[in-house]
Formats: structure tokens, C-alpha cells, sequence
């Protein structure tokens, strides 16, 4: 995924066919999302422009997906309230914002203003603010991801050095979590295959599997919390369960009770069925008399061998969905 395609920077936008030419130029490199940015400085911050028009037809090509980004540069919190104010920004996919000092960084480390992306220039000589003293434990529990932009290694050998200097302080300080890396330069030649930004990955101090998930994974959550804070109305209970074949009784369960039916509040307790016990009326010995149910064996775990549980199956399971009788709101089973 390449979500820093940049096709508008200090108020000059790419022709169409130029942005239709990079879009194919990262596809051949192997990119399958691509999401086209537009930089916007903070003396601009009142005349955001429209986002895009770029489709599918126009690219010619099936297997793509094109998200469209805003990126600003804030210096002050009026800078965020005009952004948040602003009708243009909700025409994109995805907004991703650019501290300039520590003033606006603990602003969006406090969760004071949410956004998708939090981005640095990481090819200056001094940041104009402080890393080693955010806290990012706010945003990346929220799902906001970081985002290194590896276009300064390729420019010069001054600004290749600052961007590894920094981008290691950042992945040490928010410990490899939720860290994206995208290009973020206008140049072509910067360009680089998925491949590359992975082994890129390690000159910032990522480990393998982790600098994998930052050029493959990450992408995809930033696409998802940016759809959730544009639609904060209709949101979705997902319950993320590995279900056996002979636990499908959940998935039915569920679905026999719509959400739109439900009260605000009210939690659905489905319990499966006990597995090997019959439900029929107690059984008659040869006298004729019923046998007492405290006859009946226990069902407890602990009373269980091994050889019996695995005859009987596990004992019954309760899942508990919160349910809101908003219409917009629904249950979601994956």
C-alpha cells in the first residue's frame, strides 16, 4: 500500500493524465491501494481544495484501489478548528496531519483533535519539535497511525541521514507500533517497490515482520479509521472468532435477531446448546419410579476427564454483543 502519493503540493496540482501516469508507474512496482495526497501548508489552511476526480475507468486498470488524502501542516489549534469546520475535508478518504511544533503534537497525542495519520518532515536538520517527550499511547490505542516518509533518503546524503536519525527516535518511542511508511516526495525517481520500503524499514529499526506490516498491513487500518471517524453514526460490532463447524449455531443466532429490534443498551446472551445431553423427560427405572435428578451427572469442568469432554464437546459458550437501537448501527459477524 501507498498511501503518499503526492499530486498537489503549495497549491500546484498534477495534471490528470501526470496523476493517471503515477498511479500506473506505482502499479507496475507492485502497489495494488494507492492514495493520492494533497499538501496543504498552514497559510492555506482556509482554502483546502477539492479532492481528485481520478476513477478506475480513467486509470484502466481492475485490480487498484484509489483513496484520496489530505495532509496539513497546523501550527496553532485555530489551524485544526477551521480543518474540522471545513466541508472539503470531508470529501476525503483519509486526512492526515503534520505537527509543527509541541504545541499541536500534544494536541493530537492528548486526542484533543482526531485524524488518520500523524506525519513529520523527518528530513530537516532539527525537528521543530520534541519526540522523545510525546506520548503516543492516546493515538495508537485509538487507531491513528504514524507515518515515516522515506522520499528524503533518496534526495541528498544530508537529508538521507537526518530521516534514518529521526525515524529510528520515532519507532523507539512509539515501540514499532502502528507505523506506516509512504513516500511523500514529488520526484519519480524516489519512487520504490514494496520490497524496497521493506528492507527500508529496517535502516529505521523495525523489526522484519513488523516493517512488513507497516508496507503491506498498517495501510488498512488507516482506511478503516478513516472511514469510521467520516461516519461516526453507523458503526459496526465485529466479532473477530475462529467458529468450528459444530459452533455455527452462533452465526444463526445472531442473525434470528436483528439489531433494528433491539433496545439502546441491551446485551444479547446466546448460550450453545449442551452437546451429548438430552433434553428429554427423566427416564423410569425397571420399578417404575423416576429417578431423582440430583442422579443426574455434573456438568462442571472439573468433574470432567479429558476422554468425556472430548466426547461431549466444550461446555456451553456465551457470547455478548452490545446492540444499540440505532438503525445505523448494526451487528457485523465475520
Amino acid at each position: 500500500m501507498e498511501l503518499n502519493v503526492v499530486v498537489e503540493k503549495d497549491k500546484l496540482r498534477l495534471s490528470k493524465q501526470k496523476i493517471i501516469d503515477r498511479i500506473k508507474k506505482f502499479h507496475e512496482l507492485g502497489y495494488n491501494v494507492v492514495g493520492l495526497n494533497v499538501v496543504v501548508d498552514p497559510e492555506n489552511v482556509n482554502q483546502i481544495p477539492e479532492p481528485p476526480d481520478i476513477h478506475l475507468s480513467d486509470v484502466g486498470i481492475k485490480n487498484l484501489e484509489i483513496y484520496t488524502r489530505l495532509t496539513v501542516a497546523v501550527e496553532d489549534t485555530l489551524h485544526t478548528h477551521r480543518i474540522s469546520q471545513s466541508s472539503e475535508t470531508k470529501k476525503y478518504d483519509i486526512l492526515a496531519i503534520e505537527p509543527r511544533n509541541d504545541k499541536m503534537l500534544n494536541q493530537l497525542c492528548g486526542g484533543n483533535f482526531e485524524c488518520d495519520i500523524i506525519t513529520f518532515d523527518l528530513s530537516v536538520d532539527r525537528l521543530p519539535l520534541a519526540i522523545h517527550r510525546a506520548n503516543f499511547n492516546l493515538p495508537i490505542s485509538s487507531g491513528t497511525c504514524l507515518e515515516i516518509r522515506y522520499g528524503g533518503t533518496v534526495t541528498s546524503q544530508q537529508s538521507r541521514i537526518n530521516t534514518f536519525a529521526h525515524g529510528q527516535l520515532l519507532v523507539s518511542k512509539t515501540r514499532q507500533k502502528n507505523i506506516i511508511i509512504g513516500n511523500g516526495s514529488t520526484d519519480i525517481y524516489t519512487f520504490c517497490s514494496p520490497k524496497e520500503v521493506s528492507c527500508l524499514g529496517l535502516f529505521f529499526g523495525l523489526k522484519e515482520n513488523i516493517s512488513n506490516q507497516a508496507v503491506y498491513r498498517n495501510g488498512a487500518l488507516v482506511i478503516k479509521h478513516g472511514r469510521i471517524r467520516r461516519n461516526k453514526n453507523s458503526q459496526a460490532v465485529e466479532i473477530d472468532a475462529n467458529l468450528t463447524a459444530t459452533e455455527s449455531w452462533a452465526i444463526e443466532a445472531l442473525h434470528s435477531k436483528p439489531s433494528s429490534s433491539l433496545q439502546t443498551s441491551q446485551q444479547i446472551s446466546v448460550t450453545k446448546p449442551e452437546v451429548g445431553i438430552s433434553n428429554a423427560e427423566p427416564s423410569t427405572s425397571a420399578s417404575g419410579d423416576k429417578k431423582d435428578e440430583n442422579d443426574k451427572p455434573s456438568l462442571n469442568n472439573n468433574n470432567l476427564s479429558k476422554k468425556s469432554k472430548h466426547k461431549m464437546g466444550a461446555i456451553p459458550k456465551t457470547f455478548v454483543v452490545e446492540a444499540c437501537s440505532s438503525p445505523a448501527k448494526r451487528v457485523k459477524v465475520e
